[in-house]
């Protein structure tokens, strides 16, 4: 399902391997899928399923994902806010600094 062609399948398999609850196993594989997945609403699942396991290994790369991507944001500051450790609330803390930036750059 990982490599189906349709995006909305690649999505539901990122969003059951949450389910399956085994960060070590699934971890590279979701961030192999949020950094580099062609269709946003896939990667945005990659990205929530990530805070859901809790991978705080992703802390770094959500940061980066969520700066460079502002479609991405919303997604990653809800990650990094699940994944909870040190390192993901200070990712966090600069994720919501530049979520402010960038509404008032639109308005």
């Amino acid at each position: 399902m990982a490599k189906d062609p349709d995006g909305p399948v690649r999505a539901a398999a990122a969003e059951a391997l949450a389910t399956a609850g085994n960060p070590e196993r699934a971890g590279p594989g979701l961030l192999a899928r949020a950094r580099g997945d062609r269709d946003p609403a896939v990667r945005a699942a990659a990205i929530e399923s990530l805070g859901l396991l809790g991978v705080p290994e992703a802390a770094e790369d959500l940061f980066d994902i969520g700066r460079s991507e502002p479609l991405l944001l919303r997604a990653c500051a809800f990650a990094l806010a699940r994944i909870g450790t040190e390192g993901a609330r200070e990712a966090l803390r600069s994720v919501e600094v530049y979520d402010r930036l960038v509404s008032l750059a639109r308005n």
